[in-house]
């Protein structure tokens, strides 16, 4: 179950090369998921964006009129890795990120799955 699965999550706007504002939806898996490797990535990124839409209507329209190169992303992050690496380190977690163009280089961001 995606629930008992995820221990966090990130929403991280940021600059792209060309200067372009992007939306990047990071998931932070527990360690227990992280270490089965178990969870279809694909099917749980699918359902969330699907719900999302269904349920926020502004989200569903924002990606709907998106031109390709500004949608969404969407990824799973093994506990403590990419955007999570770092957390732990204060009592408070942050669950929105801006970042500039040269931050969102370091943090390890998979890029790969385009929301549509």
């Amino acid at each position: 179950m995606l629930l008992d699965a995820v221990e966090n999550h990130r929403l991280i706007s940021y600059e792209d090369a060309r200067g372009d504002r992007q939306l990047h939806i990071a998931l932070q898996l527990t360690t227990r998921a992280s270490a089965a490797g178990s969870l279809d990535h694909e099917l749980y990124r699918a359902q969330i964006m699907t719900e999302l839409r269904h349920r926020n209507g502004d989200s569903h329209n924002a990606i709907r009129t998106s031109p390709e190169q500004a949608l969404p992303t969407i990824a799973f992050y093994d506990f403590r890795t990419g955007p999570f690496s770092k957390d732990g380190a204060k009592l408070k977690n942050d669950y929105v990120w801006n970042l500039n163009d040269s931050a969102a280089t370091t943090w390890d961001l998979d890029l790969s799955h385009v929301v549509r």
